[in-house]
């Protein structure tokens, strides 16, 4: 029976080595920017919609249901009395 020696598998050269961290940390680079991107776009659509609840309702107003505003509208800015 003839006998293979086994390999081992020997250490990576040290400058191949230094290339992989620079590609890893290259992707971890491009992989943090699309957070970085996605988190903005978030913070973008919590802020319209932030500002949205806090402007008044247009229409619909409880407000506007008031006879003295009724009256107004109907008084003023339809038929254009002023008294």
């Amino acid at each position: 029976m003839e006998h293979t020696p086994t390999v081992t598998p020997t250490a990576a050269d040290p400058m191949d080595a230094s290339f992989d961290i620079v590609a890893r940390q290259d992707l971890a680079d491009t992989a943090i920017a699309g957070l970085r991107s996605d988190v903005d776009e978030v913070k973008s659509r919590l802020d319209k919609v932030a500002r949205a609840a806090t402007r008044p309702v247009m229409g619909g107003a409880a407000a506007s249901d008031t006879p003295e505003v009724k009256g107004f509208v109907d008084g003023y800015l339809r038929r254009g009395r002023e008294t």
